[in-house]
C-alpha cells in the first residue's frame, strides 16, 4: 500500500499490475491503495482469522472500488486461521486469480488442494463482516477488562 502512495506522489510512470493482500489489516486512514498507480487488488481474508482485525483496530475489507476484490476465502468449504491464508493451495492460484474473481462485488473463494478454486459472489459478506466485527470488539473489550494491571517492578 505504501509503495502504491510512494509511486503515485513522485508521480511515476510506473505501474502495479496486481496487490495480493493475505489477511492484512485494512486501515483507509494511513494504508490506502492509491489506485492511481495499482490496476487490481485482491483482498483475500477470512472470518476466522483473528490477527487481520488487530483486536478491532483494523477493517478486513475495503470500500468498493471497481478494481478491488474482497474476497471471502474458505478451504474444502471451511473458514481458515490466518496461518492458512498461506497456504500452498491458496499461493498457487494467485497469479491467476483475475480469472475467478469479479473486482467490485464481494466475493466467495473457496479453495482445494486437489482442483481450481470455485468463486461466487459473497452476498453474505457485508452481514457476516458487521457480526464478525461486534464480536471482535466484544472481545477486545473483554480482554482489555480482565487484563492483570502489572505493577512496575522498583529499580
Amino acid at each position: 500500500m505504501l509503495a502504491s502512495q510512494e509511486l503515485a506522489a513522485i508521480g511515476s510512470k510506473h505501474r502495479i499490475h496486481a496487490v495480493y493482500n493475505l489477511g492484512t489489516p485494512v486501515n483507509m486512514k494511513e494504508y490506502w491503495p492509491d489506485m492511481s498507480v495499482i490496476d487490481y487488488v485482491y483482498n483475500l481474508f477470512s472470518l476466522d482469522d483473528v490477527i487481520q482485525p488487530v483486536m478491532g483496530m483494523f477493517e478486513r475489507v475495503y470500500p468498493h472500488h471497481p478494481r478491488i476484490a474482497n474476497l471471502r476465502v474458505m478451504i474444502d468449504g471451511k473458514g481458515i486461521d490466518h496461518e492458512m491464508l498461506h497456504a500452498p493451495c491458496i499461493g498457487l492460484w494467485l497469479p491467476v486469480l483475475g480469472k475467478y474473481a469479479l473486482c467490485g462485488k464481494p466475493g466467495l473463494l473457496n479453495f482445494s488442494k486437489d482442483q481450481p478454486p470455485c468463486y461466487c459472489v459473497d452476498v453474505q459478506q457485508t452481514h457476516l463482516i458487521a457480526i464478525n466485527k461486534k464480536l471482535i470488539q466484544h472481545l477486545a473489550e473483554t480482554l482489555s477488562r480482565n487484563r492483570p494491571i502489572v505493577e512496575p517492578q522498583e529499580l
